[in-house]
């Protein structure tokens, strides 16, 4: 009975925050895009960016921002203002989130 509620507290810490965006694609199979709103991490604009080297929209990136490469450990939490750049091996855009 004395670990069900240190259990209990341990378990329910490590729930908690919005459920992961899965990436979308376009009719035919194409490459992954912007999912969501990018309103709240102010990159509307960035949509196009999607196949583009990250290094040729660096400057056009918000002041909040992080690129994500495959494999590379991150932070769970979630902030709306992010912007959240998801690249390739090869530093090419693949998908666009804020949070």
């Amino acid at each position: 009975m004395r670990l069900v509620l240190p259990a209990f507290l341990l378990l329910s810490a490590c729930s908690g925050g919005p459920a992961p965006v899965a990436p979308t694609s376009t009719a035919g199979g194409s490459a992954p895009r912007a999912t969501g709103e990018l309103g709240s991490c102010n990159a509307t604009g960035l949509a196009g960016s999607i196949g583009q080297h990250v290094d040729t929209v660096r400057a056009r990136l918000p002041a909040t921002h992080r690129v994500l490469e495959p494999g590379a450990a991150t932070t769970q939490d979630f902030r709306p203002e992010r912007l959240n750049v998801y690249v390739s091996n090869d530093a090419v855009i693949e998908q666009l989130t804020c949070g």
